[in-house]
């Protein structure tokens, strides 16, 4: 089969499934649905929580080593969830809960590491991972914004490529590293994530990011919010990972960075020190 013919084909059969909703988009797993319903339940309690946290011997170990890291220790040691829970905040178990299920999707993958789409769905983990960490660096260092917030827009911000890449790795007859697919990718991936977090429940704010992060040029009203967070994050590291000559007119163009009220020079590097505290809280 002609490769350019199986590529447009793809396209076709994408943009039409997208079209009619009928792309399959994951499921939240049970244990997010479960913990956000308890944390919206003004009635339910920290042991109802632990109780849920503890069905998940990776997530229950993964919440007591921040809550004993030497970001929150105290001379006390923590060796119970509750007093984990207590310790760390609803916001903070809400973004582990949340970070520990999305490195299970992303381990769905069942192609062989050298499949070109096993690279792409790495890439998508690194990135969210590394969006993550320095946007809670810069929500902590703008001070207007929840860091933890931001670390979790930071790892489901890029979540609507989960299905594409899906659709991808089952396509035959296509050069999955074709730049052709990549553009189209990236094109289709914000407004799937808007789709996957709005099934999953969760607050506008975080859909608005998925929808809206590839928009550098968008004009928001009103104080700045975690759009703005995760566009000069994803501008950052971009330009750490890509240097471009033309990125002083790109920043320009940006009004994030006025926002968040960050000056127009500055770099990943001088958010340091907050992205290794928030590398204490993610998987590495």
């Amino acid at each position: 089969m002609d490769t350019r013919c199986s590529y447009n084909s793809f396209i076709k059969d994408v943009e039409t499934a997208i079209e009619h909703d009928q792309l399959i988009l994951p499921s939240a797993p049970d244990t997010v649905i479960r913990a956000r319903q308890l944390l919206d339940d003004p009635n339910a309690t920290t042991d109802q929580l632990a109780r849920l946290i503890a069905t998940d011997t990776a997530l229950a170990a993964r919440i007591l080593k921040v809550a004993n890291s030497v970001l929150y220790k105290t001379q006390n040691g923590i060796d119970n969830l509750q007093q984990a829970i207590a310790r760390l905040g609803q916001k903070l178990i809400q973004t582990l809960i949340t970070s520990h299920a999305m490195m299970q999707l992303f381990a769905q993958n069942n192609s062989p590491a050298s499949n070109p789409v096993t690279r792409l769905l790495e890439d998508v983990q690194i990135r969210s991972i590394d969006v993550a960490r320095l946007s809670y660096a810069i929500a902590r260092h703008s001070r207007q914004l929840s860091a933890d917030d931001a670390l979790l827009a930071g790892l489901v911000h890029d979540i609507g490529y989960l299905p594409l890449l899906q659709v991808l790795g089952k396509s035959d007859n296509l050069d999955k590293k074709d730049r052709g697919i990549a553009t189209f990718l990236n094109t289709c991936h914000s407004g799937l994530g808007g789709k996957i977090l709005r099934k999953w429940k969760f607050p506008n704010t975080f859909i608005e990011v998925a929808e809206e992060h590839e928009n550098i040029t968008r004009k928001g009203s009103g104080s700045a919010d975690l759009v703005d967070v995760i566009i000069v994050a994803n501008l950052l590291i971009q330009e750490k990972n890509s240097p471009q000559e033309n990125m002083p007119s790109i920043r320009a163009a940006v009004s994030a960075f006025v926002r968040l009220g960050l000056n127009i020079d500055c770099c990943a590097a001088d958010f340091d020190e907050h992205v290794e505290t928030a590398s204490q809280l993610l998987p590495l």
